[in-house]
């Protein structure tokens, strides 16, 4: 029988995290069938061995993609070849360090889309898990912010929380060509289409739980891999906004980003560097008038960092 949702996971060097992900993914009660397709970007751990040996005794329809060689290192998108094998009505996401924890996760989504055909995307709420301190925030992460022009300020939707019509990212592969460009995020710009074509429905419960780690794409202590992460939220912003036809002020668009690597590497206690990128700046506004500022000061930088870490 064809499945309904193809369940999609990226791994690489995930061995000790790949239990959770499964069971996440064995404690979905549904009334269709869905499939999981794993792709393990050659693993140097025993990713791989643990998946074989897992299949032999699961009663859930996996497939494998192995490739024989990193296909992220060459700049290849791994989703992409995990969606294109996909046979589902719908897909959802889940990477193998994050895990699913509401059992109706994938009822509720597929419910929903059903019932509602203008709708391409339900997404919900997470937990974000610090693997370092072994803790779990305090407060619960996803808004119902999820419009275009609300997507366009800030990302807020977490991909293990996503069930979205195949059909959708059929158009977007085909329309904004994703594998062609070096974004150094795959979801935001799906996001950003889906909310142009359809609607985005946002179900305030908590469905996962996202870990964060010390080093991955979006979290990294390395200021040269944040200053590419934002710069490339600005590039993806910069092309939708040509995409939809939405004006624009480039000079606002430069200040912002100006403003968003200041204040990165404010954080980061790059003082001279975040008071290089404010003395690019055209038009302050008042926030960022108190943070220039407060690059003057050693004093008021740690102060800065305690109160915003």
């Amino acid at each position: 029988m064809k499945p309904k949702v193809s369940v999609c996971c990226i791994t690489y060097n995930q061995a000790k995290y790949l239990p959770d992900f499964l069971k996440g993914v064995e404690i979905q009660k549904t009334d269709f069938p869905f499939e999981i397709i794993i792709h393990d970007d050659l693993s140097t751990d025993n990713s791989r061995e643990f998946l074989l040996e897992y299949q032999k005794n699961s009663n859930l329809d996996i497939k494998f993609l192995f490739p024989d060689y990193n296909r992220f290192s060459i700049g290849e998108k791994p989703f992409n070849f995990v969606f294109e094998a996909a046979q589902g009505t719908y897909i959802a996401i889940c990477e193998g360090d994050d895990y699913w924890i509401d059992p109706l996760k994938l009822q509720k989504q597929v419910d929903f889309l059903e019932k509602n055909a203008d709708y391409g995307m339900v997404c919900t709420k997470v937990k974000h898990f610090h693997q370092n301190s072994q803790s779990f925030a305090k407060n619960s992460w996803g808004s119902p912010e999820v419009s275009f022009e609300e997507l366009l300020n800030r990302n807020q939707i977490s991909t293990l929380t996503s069930l979205f019509k195949r059909d959708l990212w059929l158009d977007f592969n085909r329309e904004v060509q994703p594998a062609k460009t070096d974004w150094k995020m795959g979801d935001y710009p799906q996001w950003l289409y889906f909310s142009l074509k359809s609607k985005i429905h946002f179900l305030p419960e908590v469905t996962g739980v996202y870990r964060v780690l010390t080093e991955s794409a979006s979290h990294s202590k390395d200021i040269q891999k944040q200053e590419a992460f934002i710069k490339s939220f600005f590039d993806i912003k910069k092309f939708f906004l040509d995409f939809s036809k939405t004006p624009y002020n480039q000079e606002d668009l430069d200040d912002e980003i100006l403003f968003h690597l200041a204040t990165n590497a404010l954080k980061m206690n790059h003082r001279k560097l975040a008071s290089t990128y404010y003395s690019q700046v055209k038009n302050f506004n008042k926030t960022n008038k108190i943070k220039s500022l407060v690059t003057k000061s050693q004093i008021l930088t740690k102060l800065y960092q305690k109160i915003y870490p």
